[in-house]
């Protein structure tokens, strides 16, 4: 006589919660087919009758290996692409910028825009020499706006990384505390304190972790060493236009060549 099939085993949510790192926010996002951040990879719920639903152990772990394995990957990618532009000096940089602004017939104006923005970025990287940040700290810099050693709360109002002045309701501040309250609803979802001080690249890995987007994130992630390989390749260019004190305009001049 065939002996039974053993159960499968089973987990509910805040044990998926504590395996996978993620807010229960966030896991509904991955099943969400309508979220920007839907993972048609990510284990399917079922229910268990009533409003409780529960996920099979094994496809939470067969999951959590194949995110281990893709970040393996992209990490060796990464360091590769790092050593490489390590290698390289502004000068490179500023050379393979020319050659993309050529061919939009602003080769001058765009390389020295690049080489300014270039010097500026080190201005960002020695936000990323400090050892700590708070939470504070952190949700401004990659929502692109300035912020005081050691802040504890978002301001009303500020300056911009790009010394633009920005008021409350900007779309930045509104990025800000929308990402300060992912931040507070991740420690709370773990049920854990969340700390006063942070490392630069922990809270900037937590935002790669989070899919926090944009182009503040990806300038930090750049200066961090964090970021793709494909995104490595465009760093000069877009810390030099998000550093732009105004508009590339074109001379009358070159608006001819332009048209020719």
């Amino acid at each position: 006589m065939a002996e039974p099939a053993k159960p499968r085993p089973l987990i509910r949510l805040p044990e998926l919660m504590q395996r996978t790192g993620l807010s229960r926010s966030a896991i509904y996002d991955r099943l969400d087919e309508k979220s920007p951040r839907h993972d048609p990879s990510f284990p399917k719920q079922f229910s268990l009758g009533g409003s409780a639903v529960a996920w099979y152990e094994e496809e939470v772990s067969a999951w959590i290996s194949q995110c281990a394995d893709a970040s393996r990957a992209v990490g060796q990618a990464t360091r590769q692409a790092s050593k490489k532009t390590r290698r390289n000096n502004i000068g490179k940089q500023a050379d393979t910028v020319r050659a993309v602004a050529s061919s939009a017939n602003s080769t001058a104006q765009l390389g020295d825009l690049i080489l300014d923005g270039v010097q500026q970025s080190r201005q960002l990287a020695s936000y990323l020499k400090l050892p700590e940040w708070t939470p504070a700290m952190g949700v401004l810099l990659v929502s692109g706006i300035k912020a005081s050693l050691g802040c504890e709360t978002i301001p009303e109002g500020g300056v911009g990384l790009d010394n633009k002045p920005l008021h409350v309701n900007s779309p930045r501040f509104r990025e800000a505390r929308s990402l300060w309250m992912d931040w507070e609803e991740y420690w709370e979802d773990k049920e854990e304190q969340a700390p006063k001080q942070v490392m630069p690249l922990d809270f900037l890995s937590w935002c790669r972790f989070c899919d926090v987007s944009g182009d503040w994130p990806s300038v930090f992630y750049d200066l961090a060493g964090i970021s793709n390989a494909e995104e490595q390749a465009t760093k000069a260019a877009r810390v030099g236009m998000l550093l732009a004190p105004e508009p590339l305009m074109l001379s009358k001049k070159e608006k001819g060549r332009a048209g020719d």
